[in-house]
């Protein structure tokens, strides 16, 4: 329960990613949700959506895949992130990408040659998720343009190469995969709704395809809130999330950090260059395509969820720091 003046501001902020305060008009937004100290306190669905329906996370997708690494490592099935990544298609004693890790996939610092755009018809991103095959050799077959570590470039390549070794190395079969997936992170976490789709031969589209309700949506953030421990249950190996939320060398916004987005406390900033709200400070999330996010305040123990289509009309860091504000009260 909150008290009634700030459960009324609670609802009016809401509102705000439904309807457009200047016209009354609503806006693209599907689902809100909003968790403090583990604890549910808002949610707001449009027409058509409830708290189970699954909706795409689009790129919030390599989040999930930078968790799953995380689980693998605590449950000792790989050794670290500076393993390197040795993908079958470099083979060659001499191949330079021999030397690519897993940390370079999880920061976007691979050196692999990738266009990611999803309105250029012939970017990689497109041509990878809607003409390839198989998504992870179409990323693995690029060649390197910059040693590995050296430059920060976004790409949803680098991602679906995690997914298919953390998938390789998570059972045999598919349904052994899946199993994985489920019994190690969804299932305790109460994630009843997740599901991550495959390509054509049957590996994770790790940058782009998983469904989940908001409410799992949330939950997965809460556990990166509350430190990668879910109850008594720790998940994540203790310093993974100050690992994932670390900025990554070669950003100049200090925008991104291992498979999360992060807003920089000295230089408030996003990765466009636009400025953000000081309340968002101390804030890293996840992010996908038409506007899908989930903020994470780990200080606060503050997660908000806000799925749906990508609108002009809506302004996510104003949304985000309005509750956090509110909610700091």
């Amino acid at each position: 329960p909150l008290p009634a003046a700030q459960r009324a501001a609670l609802e009016a902020a809401l509102a705000t990613a439904f309807i457009d305060e200047r016209s009354g008009a609503p806006l693209a937004t599907h689902a809100v949700v909003v968790v403090r100290g583990g604890r549910l306190l808002a949610e707001r669905y449009s027409a058509g959506t409830d708290a189970q329906k699954p909706l795409l996370g689009w790129s919030m997708t390599k989040s999930v895949m930078a968790t799953l690494l995380g689980r693998m490592i605590f449950l000792g099935r790989a050794a670290g992130v500076a393993e390197p990544v040795l993908a079958r298609e470099w083979s060659a004693p001499d191949d330079p990408r021999r030397a690519i890790t897993l940390e370079h996939l999880l920061r976007m610092t691979s050196g692999l040659e990738f266009l990611a755009d999803y309105e250029v018809p012939w970017s990689d991103s497109l041509r990878m998720l809607f003409v390839a095959e198989h998504a992870a050799a179409y990323a693995a077959d690029k060649p390197l343009v910059h040693p590995p570590g050296t430059r920060w470039s976004y790409s949803d390549g680098s991602t679906n190469l995690l997914a298919r070794w953390i998938q390789e190395r998570a059972g045999a079969t598919l349904a052994e995969q899946l199993a994985f997936a489920r019994r190690e992170l969804f299932a305790p976490l109460g994630m009843s709704t997740a599901v991550i789709s495959v390509d054509a031969g049957g590996t994770w589209v790790g940058s782009s395809l998983m469904q989940a309700s908001a409410r799992d949506w949330a939950r997965l953030g809460l556990l990166y809130a509350q430190d990668g421990r879910w109850g008594e249950q720790r998940l994540l190996p203790d310093g993974w999330v100050d690992f994932v939320a670390a900025p990554t060398a070669g950003n100049a916004a200090r925008s991104y950090g291992a498979g999360v987005w992060r807003y920089d406390a000295e230089l408030l900033r996003d990765g466009d260059g636009h400025p953000v709200p000081a309340e968002l400070g101390s804030t890293f999330y996840f992010a996908g395509h038409d506007q899908q996010f989930v903020w994470i305040d780990r200080a606060r123990r503050i997660v908000i969820v806000r799925l749906g289509l990508a609108d002009e009309r809506f302004a996510p860091a104003t949304f985000a720091a309005r509750l956090v504000r509110l909610l700091s009260e």
